[in-house]
Parts: C-alpha cells; structure tokens; sequence
C-alpha cells in the first residue's frame, strides 16, 4: 500500500527520568512528543471536516537531556491539531472518558461505584510524569515499538511501560484507533492504520527499520495475529498483552469469534513472525458475590499454530486483564491519600504489572528473564 504522508509539525516534546517501585532506569531520560499525520490516500469525514485521514500520534523516545515535570494531562493534548480541531475534541473527551473509567473508577474487589470518581481524575491528570517541555535532542537510531491499544484504549493506555522501554534504548510510537465509533472499526481496517503508522515510522530518522516491534493490548492483540497472517510489514517481532482468546477453549472460541477461528484452523501453518504472548489468571466476583481468581490461561486457540514461532508468558500471580497496562494500576500511585477498599489488590497486581514491563524489556533485548514470577507455557 503507498502511503502519501503530511506531517504536521511535533509539539509538546518533553523529557523525563523514569523511575518507579523496582524498576530500574536505563541510560536514557525521554523525550516525549505527539503529533498529526495524514494519509492522503484515505479520505476521512467527521463533523465539518472532510480530507485525508488523520493519525493522532504519540512519541517516547530516548534521549540524554532532563528537564521539569509534566503532568499526565499533557498525554490528553494533541498539538497541531487544528485542522481536525473538532475531531481532536472529540477524541479528547472519548479519551477522558477512558482515563476515568478503565483507571480512576475500576474496583478490583467489589463491583461498588466509588465515590471519588472526579476528586481523583482531576489529581491523576495533575500528577506527574516527570517530563517536560523542553526540547531533546534524538540520539541516534533506535529499535522501536509501535504500541496498539484495546477496544475503549488510549494511545497512552501503558506509559509507565513506554518511558521505561525508552530509558532503555527504545522508540515507541502509539496512536490512537477505531475512532470515532469504535463499534464499526473492523479488523481491515485496524490492519490498514497499523500498515500506515508502520510506513509512517520506518521513515522516521531516529527509527531502525529493521527492527520495529507490535505490541498490542486485549483487541489490539487480535489485531497483531492478523497482522501476522497478513505479512504486508516487516516487524521483528509481535507481543501479546492478554488479547483475551487465551482463556477460551475452542468450542467457545469457536461460537464467540469465528472469523478468528477460521483463521486459526485453516491458515494457522502461514503465520511467519516470531510471537511472544502474555497472560495470566484473573481475580472476578462469582455468582453468590464472592471474590475468586479464575484458573491459568491454556492458550487453547493457539494450538493450530507453528509452535516454533509462538512462545506463551503466564505469570504466577493474577492481573486482570485491563490491568495489563499502567491505567488500570494508576490509582496506586494515590493510595496514601485516597480510602480504596480494593488496596490489597490493587497493590499487589501494581506490583505484578511492573514485573511484566520487567519481563516484556528482557524479552525485546534477549536477556535472560528476571525473576522467577511466571511460567512459560508450552502447547504440545
């Protein structure tokens, strides 16, 4: 597919240290950066605006300059979006919405609404990131990262993930998908935005095209295994965030997602990529209300594949699976100030999301895995 780009110049660069609980930082601070692209060979349509298709990226990049905080708001605000101004609103609040509830208002233990809902988004949006506006000089050419998120995900869905990849050495490039209404975004389409943003990227001078990197969350790792039957780009590898199919067995993944498991059954001998997927049990409420935690994914959809291609990352302790990215633990950062009846819980799976960003860095460098906290499952 040739891919015609206007790029709208970045804004909002900023640079950060990242460090937090056991992680360790790289050499690096980050740099971070968004922008507006467009493919002119797509026409997009959304309120008054008609016109090539805009990207709403996002950049974390390494750089070796520091400066003062930003807050986590400045992920929400695109620059150089004014000529998609509207559409640029309504991603915000879409956005928001998403901060709000897969962050703020999640409750690991009960299913209560809590009562702190505004008093504490207004302090996560505040609080910093430890970046700032200052402008970082790139330092070379990096392996990258292109991050895609679920159904009802942002773009910075897992930046605890992403500054600490960039600490490390590593660019890593987001953007924001199936909008506005995400119940028509389709599978071709979801392949054709992460085709554009691959062009896209494998063009950027700080970017080694040889060795970028698909890592997708819950829907967006549904998109990574089409992507991989597709073979239209060349990542290096694909990474799996508990896309969710780990858990069903086949005949319930056969009946709930069929156009996948066609794809499974019959073309499972053509995916080409190499594919690391990670996953674990999970903590819900049973019918009499009582807090259980479910049995270990078996990966049982997988099996149609070449086994030498997918490896399978579960780890000993529960996340839930919208706590496979830093959102969804974001409430731990406040727990001395704010009464969460889910505390322990929280706490503990903050704790466990840390370990996979751990494991996902030693996974992407070749090192030998830190910790003994998961098991690699084998489908024989």
């Amino acid at each position: 597919m040739k891919i015609l780009l206007t790029v709208i110049s970045i804004f909002n660069i900023s640079v950060a240290s990242y460090a937090q609980g056991e992680l360790s930082n790289g050499e690096y601070y980050v740099s971070y950066s968004d922008t507006v692209v467009y493919d002119s060979t797509n026409r997009y349509e959304f309120g008054t605006y008609q016109g090539a298709k805009p990207y709403f990226i996002n950049f974390w990049l390494p750089c070796k300059q520091t400066g003062s905080p930003n807050s986590y708001q400045d992920f929400l605000d695109y620059g150089g979006s004014e000529k998609v101004s509207e559409l640029a609103d309504s991603i915000y609040k879409m956005q928001l919405n998403s901060v709000l509830n897969f962050g703020v208002m999640v409750n690991l233990d009960t299913d209560e609404t809590p009562r702190y809902g505004a008093d504490l988004l207004e302090a996560v949006l505040k609080g910093s990131v430890k970046s700032s506006t200052s402008i970082a000089e790139k330092d070379g050419k990096f392996p990258t990262i292109i991050y895609h998120h679920g159904n009802g995900g942002v773009p910075f869905e897992n930046s605890t993930l992403f500054e600490y990849a960039a600490s490390h050495g590593f660019a890593v490039i987001s953007s924001y998908y199936h909008w506005p209404n995400q119940a028509t975004h389709s599978y071709p389409q979801a392949l054709e935005d992460v085709e554009f943003i691959y062009s896209f990227a494998s063009g950027l001078p700080f970017v080694d095209a040889d060795q970028i990197h698909y890592l997708g969350h819950s829907w967006g790792g549904g998109v990574a295994l089409q992507m991989n039957h597709r073979n239209s780009v060349n990542f290096k590898s694909y990474l799996i965030y508990d896309s969710s199919l780990e858990h069903y067995g086949l005949e319930e993944f056969a009946y709930l997602y069929r156009e996948m498991d066609s794809l499974f059954r019959n073309h499972g001998n053509e995916f080409k990529t190499k594919t690391m997927v990670f996953s674990a049990s999970a903590t819900y409420l049973d019918d009499e209300g009582k807090r259980t935690t479910n049995p270990a994914p078996e990966y049982k959809p997988y099996q149609f594949f070449n086994q030498d291609l997918f490896t399978y990352y579960t780890l000993n302790n529960p996340l839930n699976h919208g706590q496979f990215t830093s959102l969804g633990v974001i409430r731990e950062s406040y727990v001395s100030n704010y009464e969460f009846i889910d505390e322990s819980s929280l706490i503990s799976q903050a704790k466990n999301h840390q370990y996979l960003i751990q494991l996902t860095l030693d996974v992407l460098l070749g090192k030998p895995l830190s910790g003994n906290n998961y098991v690699e499952f084998k489908i024989e």
